[in-house]
């Protein structure tokens, strides 16, 4: 059953037309990236559950979850990991952030924005995917979300073993930051994001919304 996706309003976008996404069972672009100190590199996906963060410094929504992120990182089981893909050009300001907030997980750049606009379309951040050890997406969500609420490594689990029901069950486990006002919801699978179908609740509360810098 194909997932919706609607606009995340709880993060720093410009708009909902982005054009397509890579969806559930489509692979993560895993390069070209860069390390925090400016060698290529790609994404180590290979062999792990990996949760993919792609988000930026100049994001409130993004820098609200991060501590989060890295008390779920604590709590993963073997054979899982976090890894951040931030969209800022300078890896030392990344690192520094990071070093002050105390975020462990490994953090790799995305300087030209290649994978995050250009590769996946995404109109909003953070974003956030699940991806198997085969390097494809299991599952993806925009918006800042709850990720050290109990119960969630016990969920993305079952989410990768497929388990029927196992995405409503994490959803339900992970409610959006309301500290500024918005949702998130999933990845379409296979297809791209929908055009002009966005609420006029929601369609209002974009004006609220950072545009990229």
């Amino acid at each position: 059953m194909a997932l919706v996706l609607t606009l995340a309003l709880a993060g720093c976008g410009r708009g909902p037309e982005a054009g397509p996404v890579p969806g559930v069972g489509q692979a993560f672009p895993a390069g070209p990236v860069r390390t925090l100190e400016g060698r290529a590199a790609r994404l180590p996906l290979a062999g792990r559950h990996s949760l993919v963060n792609v988000w930026g410094t100049w994001c409130a929504p993004c820098r609200r979850e991060l501590p989060a992120l890295q008390r779920l990182a604590e709590r993963l089981p073997a054979g899982w990991q976090v890894l951040g893909l931030s969209v800022d050009r300078e890896g030392d300001a990344v690192q520094e952030y990071l070093l002050d907030r105390g975020v462990r997980y490994p953090n790799f750049l995305d300087p030209g924005r290649t994978i995050a606009e250009g590769r996946l379309a995404l109109p909003a951040y953070p974003a956030t995917f699940l991806v198997g050890p085969q390097g494809r997406i299991l599952w993806g969500t925009l918006g800042a979300r709850r990720w050290d609420a109990p119960g969630v490594p016990e969920a993305l689990e079952a989410v990768a073993r497929g388990e029927p029901g196992a995405r409503r069950r994490l959803e339900a486990l992970l409610p959006p930051d309301r500290r500024r006002a918005g949702a998130a919801a999933p990845f379409p699978s296979g297809g791209a994001l929908p055009s002009r179908t966005i609420p006029s609740q929601a369609a209002g509360a974009l004006a609220n919304i950072a545009r990229f810098p």
